[in-house]
């Protein structure tokens, strides 16, 4: 299973969008972000990693938290005597109009014992790193480099704070986890249920805010909420009304999503106390299927999976009846799963994710998935350097992408113009 999930270079792969989180105590004069990109992320680098920067509101205090996640697999480890060890500087800046408000320095080193270390769901380096700062747009950039390699990758995040005033209304972060939770905003952003993504969906998930209304006279509050997919249409909707407490409103309400597909959806709530509004968005996606939305989804799913699938198990998928669909699907997917032993499949959740990256970047005329570089991109995933020449062949735009490690290059050309690249040309 293992050298099956290496033949298509998803072995504990790092995710889509990888974001890469940077901060040093250098000049603002040196700094790659700015408040006209703050999603500019040069992910295409070695060591690629995954970030996200969140503004938290509680009733008390507001900050910002920053995870870095970063597979080991995407580091230089060298031999020393307690095994192989890996060393970088994880360096975080935080802008505000320009000037650096915030940023720091850890210097850190991962140690195992051999190779094998370097694979698995809990081959990665975790941290979490909270700011407090005032109300405000910030950019957050961050780096990971290392010394010893030369290899440093960078991504820039933007977040807001928001601006808290006497006697109007606020709301908290929004967040998302099973039905039935207890406890504060402050309480659920610590739980490890709570989160963005959903590796085991349920028919149901429940949003989770507070409102914060000290001063303002109010009885009831009405909420109205939406889900909507990337393409901006309504899944779900609905608005209910909530009688006020004092000073702090706890709101909960159940959101569905036994029919949601395999991609990213946003959450929008405007709460309504009075003649005052509040509004909170978060983003909700799954990284496995629901029942209901493979059957609705099935046809589709069997032409992304030619990317990885032989014609054996594509014709198996085929012909499986609705009955049997479920459990097919479940065996093919184990057939690539790297680590059997534990309950995630990171080679299916990887794979998702870059289906759903290709679909974000790469679809003009069609989805991102159908794409040339949304199909090498499946495959074997982010190339580890990009070369890119606005006025290449004939005056067309052409994109060079380099898999280092695989020995591997692919050459695409926008022939039409409007960002439809196709691949000319590949090889070692």
């Amino acid at each position: 299973m293992i050298q099956r999930a290496r033949q298509y270079g998803f072995l504990c792969a790092a995710g889509f969008g990888v974001l890469l989180l940077v901060s040093t105590l250098t000049s603002p004069a040196t700094a790659d972000c700015d408040d006209d990109a703050p999603d500019r992320a040069a992910h295409f680098q070695r060591p690629r990693f995954q970030a996200d920067v969140s503004a938290c509101v509680e009733a008390d205090s507001l900050y910002a938290i920053l995870r870095v996640v970063l597979p080991y697999h995407q580091l230089s480890f060298r031999r020393s005597q307690r095994g192989l060890t890996a060393r970088f500087d994880l360096i975080v800046h935080v802008y505000k109009q320009k000037r650096q408000v915030a940023g720091d320095v850890w210097s850190e080193r991962i140690v195992i014992s051999d190779r094998d270390g370097i694979h698995g769901s809990d081959a990665r380096y975790v941290k979490d790193v909270f700011f407090d700062l005032e109300p405000g747009f910030h950019i957050f950039e961050v780096r990971v480099s290392e010394p010893t390699s030369g290899h440093e990758g960078v991504l820039c995040l933007g977040t807001d704070l928001p601006v808290r005033v006497p006697g109007r209304i606020a709301l908290s972060t929004l967040l998302v986890g099973p039905c039935g939770l207890e406890g504060s905003v402050s309480q659920l952003r610590r739980d490890a249920r709570v989160r963005s993504e959903f590796t085991d969906p349920r028919d149901t998930l429940c949003a989770y805010i507070e409102l914060y209304h000290a001063g303002v006279d109010i009885d009831s509050v009405l909420v109205g909420w939406r889900l909507r997919t990337p393409r901006n249409e309504t899944l779900h909707s609905g608005r209910r009304r909530y009688a006020a407490g004092d000073g702090i409103t706890r709101l909960t309400w159940p959101v569905p999503v036994k029919e949601l597909w395999l991609e990213a959806y946003e959450l929008q709530v405007a709460v309504h106390a009075g003649d005052q509004k509040a509004q909170a968005v978060t983003r909700v996606s799954l990284l496995a299927e629901t029942e209901a939305a493979l059957a609705e989804f099935f046809r589709d799913l069997l032409d992304v999976l030619g990317y990885i699938a032989s014609q054996e198990e594509l014709e198996r998928l085929r012909k499986a009846t609705p009955s049997e669909r479920k459990q097919v699907w479940d065996e093919f997917w184990k057939s690539f799963d790297p680590t059997p032993e534990t309950d995630d499949n990171e080679f299916k959740t990887n794979f998702i994710r870059r289906v759903r990256h290709a679909n974000a970047e790469f679809g003009v005329l069609r989805p991102g998935w159908r794409t040339d570089r949304g199909r090498i991109y499946i495959t074997y995933g982010a190339p580890d350097q990009i070369s890119r020449d606005a006025y290449g062949v004939g005056s067309r735009a052409v994109e060079i992408w380099y898999y280092d490690q695989l020995g591997l290059r692919f050459e695409f050309v926008d022939r039409g113009g409007y960002g439809d690249f196709e691949l000319t040309g590949s090889g070692r």
